[in-house]
């Protein structure tokens, strides 16, 4: 399917997925990110752990901080190496943003140092 300005869908999804997380609609965020699932093949492993992080984004948003942290975390242990690039943390900068003092944010932050 393509839409507005030869978008496919699985962008649009992608885009509604930031948008609705950091807006901190976690329902609306969670369709967004079931249907960019969805439609990204599993070869499309970069882009499904980017939709991923926008999750734990949403989950900081919504007062369940620990789960965000340990979530975009687990999430960058589980990507190859050689698939993170500087979108993937940029976006896992995002969700540790959401609380700077918590243990699990150093965690994350020494995944996503250059």
């Amino acid at each position: 399917m393509e839409l507005l300005w030869g978008w496919p869908e699985h962008r649009l999804r992608h885009t509604e997925s930031w948008v609705y997380a950091h807006a901190g609609d976690q329902h609306a965020a969670e369709a967004a990110q079931q249907r960019a699932s969805e439609l990204y093949p599993p070869s499309q492993q970069r882009l499904r752990t980017q939709v991923r992080l926008h999750q734990a984004a949403a989950l900081c948003r919504n007062g369940h901080i620990p789960d965000g942290l340990r979530l975009a975390a687990d999430l960058l242990d589980q990507l190859p190496a050689e698939q993170h690039n500087e979108l993937v943390r940029a976006v896992a900068r995002q969700v540790a943003d959401a609380e700077r003092h918590r243990p699990a944010y150093g965690e994350l932050m020494e995944r996503v140092r250059v």
